[in-house]
């Protein structure tokens, strides 16, 4: 409960409003002991009901529950002790966003994760003023390439006398569709490589947790999470 109190003060500081809120995580106790205690004692009747009264003044829903209206699923399990203790909980204005939600094994931990898919219209674009990604300028391929393009169309005969400010014009638009270009090859790139680390991880994890004192996959795992 005191856990409960202290988020309370929490979200009070950062929002007015929980509507657009989305606060998940384990919360250590069910909200309903019924549906939420698969195996085991019952959780204590006074902290289920502080904390359903907690959700209840936040105006939250717990979206997996949502989905899954009288299903019995657990997210965390020890002996022969199984429970659902991690929620994600949406606010009024976007849970009915959420299309899916799921609770997923996990063979490495003894908490499951708990997922759901938000899809939100697309909010239209203001344009406004180019600013530059400076973080490229350390980047010596694009440096490189940068020059090679500014040379170029410092090169061209067009605009060249009479219209300066056009050419200056067509500079700052070739810099900026380099950068946009180069940024897009660089976040692609970056996504290959998390995706096939994620993937590795997972397979040695699963190798793992058959083998747990194979001290080889242990190394691996540590140094595949640092690179991720």
């Amino acid at each position: 409960m005191m856990f409960l109190n202290q988020l309370n003060k929490e979200l009070n500081n950062e929002t007015d409003s929980t509507d657009e809120i989305i606060c998940l995580g384990e919360f250590n106790t069910v909200l309903n002991n019924s549906l939420d205690v698969i195996s085991g004692k019952p959780h204590n009747a006074e902290t289920v009901s502080h904390f359903k009264a907690w959700v209840r003044q936040l105006n939250l829903y717990d979206i997996w529950r949502l989905r899954n209206q009288e299903e019995k699923q657990f997210t965390w399990t020890r002996s022969n002790i199984a429970r659902r203790l991690d929620y994600i909980f949406l606010g009024e204005s976007i849970y009915n966003s959420a299309s899916d939600a799921e609770i997923k094994s996990y063979a490495f931990s003894d908490h499951s994760p708990v997922t759901c898919t938000l899809s939100f219209e697309p909010r239209q674009r203001i344009s406004g003023p180019y600013k530059l990604n400076t973080s490229l300028l350390s980047n010596e391929n694009y440096t490189n390439m940068m020059r090679c393009h500014i040379l170029a169309v410092q090169e061209e005969e067009i605009y060249k006398d009479e219209y300066p400010h056009l050419k200056w014009e067509l500079l700052k638009s070739e810099i900026r569709s380099v950068s946009q270009h180069y940024s897009r090859f660089l976040q692609s790139n970056k996504h290959c490589q998390t995706v096939y680390l994620r993937d590795r991880l997972n397979d040695l994890e699963k190798k793992l947790a058959y083998n747990p004192s194979n001290s080889h996959y242990q190394q691996e795992i540590a140094k595949a999470k640092k690179e991720i």
